[in-house]
């Protein structure tokens, strides 16, 4: 709801830059008008997915790419001549540059034959986007925690939405939660496959978070915050309450730096279905609920309902972000390996202990209940 420059710059560096305005409703309608218009008659859609699938194979590519990798010298190769390059765009063009010497070339007569004829097929290449260029050091990086992906396979949820009979829609959307460590900076938590016939509750319904649970339906709210949800997108307020939505309107009316004032949609969270919306990819929209705590949605993808799709159990859980582990509360430096209840030689109860300050303690005392934490 605020609207500057260095917001803008700032979005675009943690979720990419956003796209045109997308009515979800008229891309499902002109996507299926077109398909309709390019599908095959009855009968030879087999032959069709065969000519699509011939055309679109990578089979020559992927042959290629084991054969090298299987082979732990040219494996070795490609890792070094990557870290090299890598490491010369940092020195020469980082934003934390300093000045040294450049890391040395190998020398190539020292080289084995089968190296030098993959290098001369790679400088080949004529793709321009081959080779990293002085701008690639803006878009390298280490994996981030939220990069991993904590489910082996797709989840499904055990009583979920249905695919219907008529054109439907699939809307990948991820959440993200703001960091501790940086109020101004946003992880990714998880992703979900939903239908556009689904709602904006059912997008709040698969939220994580410990206030999500409202009393009125019988859940607990250890913060005894109020109950309430409020979804922000494209300048319009979604509430599950006009109570709450008046809360809303009247913190952002308070705000000293707030410059876009948002309309109340007439429509609750449960009636407002996802393809009655006009959005973008790859901008975060917020989430405001049990009174201060804040989330973030983001559209990364908005697509037709494909045979190979699963017909039930939407929303389905693609991403999960695996926990960091905690450290331990004694040396604060390893991850703890150890939840001991009730020893009055750790400041607190329950304490997290890791294996080798556990074993500087010597044996626990009497009542001490010690439990290893899964990994």
């Amino acid at each position: 709801m605020i609207s500057s420059s260095g917001v803008t710059q700032t979005i675009e560096s943690l979720f990419g830059p956003a796209s045109e305005l997308i009515t979800v409703s008229d891309f499902i309608e002109s996507a299926s008008t077109i398909l309709a218009e390019i599908s095959p008659p009855d009968g030879d859609d087999d032959d069709v997915d065969m000519v699509i699938a011939h055309e679109c194979s990578v089979s020559d590519i992927k042959d290629e790419l084991e054969q090298i990798l299987n082979d732990p010298l040219l494996a070795a190769s490609l890792v070094q001549d990557h870290e090299q390059e890598v490491g010369v765009l940092y020195t020469s063009y980082g934003k934390n540059k300093k000045p040294g010497r450049k890391p040395p070339s190998p020398d190539t007569e020292t080289l084995p034959s089968d190296v030098l004829r993959m290098r001369r097929e790679l400088e080949e290449v004529q793709l321009k986007s081959w080779k990293l260029s002085t701008e690639s050091v803006m878009f390298v990086r280490p994996p981030r925690n939220s990069d991993y992906n904590s489910l082996v396979k797709i989840r499904p949820m055990a009583i979920g939405a249905s695919v219907g009979g008529g054109p439907e829609g699939v809307l990948t959307i991820s959440i993200y939660n703001k960091v501790p460590w940086g109020p101004s900076y946003v992880s990714r938590l998880f992703q979900h496959a939903y239908l556009a016939s689904q709602s904006l509750q059912d997008v709040y319904s698969t939220l994580p978070c410990i206030f999500a649970a409202s009393p009125s339906s019988g859940g607990s709210n250890p913060a005894h915050m109020e109950p309430g949800c409020a979804i922000c997108v494209e300048n319009v307020l979604y509430c599950d309450s006009q109570e709450y939505s008046k809360e809303i309107l009247e913190h952002i009316a308070g705000a000293k730096r707030a410059t876009l004032k948002p309309s109340t949609s007439r429509r609750t969270l449960a009636e407002t279905k996802l393809s009655s919306l006009s959005l973008r990819l790859h901008f975060p929209y917020p989430v405001h609920h049990a009174g201060n705590c804040q989330h973030f949605i983001v559209v990364e993808q908005v697509r037709l309902c494909h045979h190979s799709d699963p017909v039930s159990g939407y929303p389905i859980a693609l991403q999960l972000t695996p926990p960091l582990p905690s450290l331990c509360y004694m040396c604060h430096k390893v991850p703890a390996t150890w939840s001991v209840v009730g020893d009055v030689r750790l400041g607190e109860s329950p304490s997290l202990v890791c294996g080798p300050c556990w074993d500087a303690l010597g044996n626990p005392i009497e009542g001490v209940v010690v439990t290893p934490i899964p990994t």
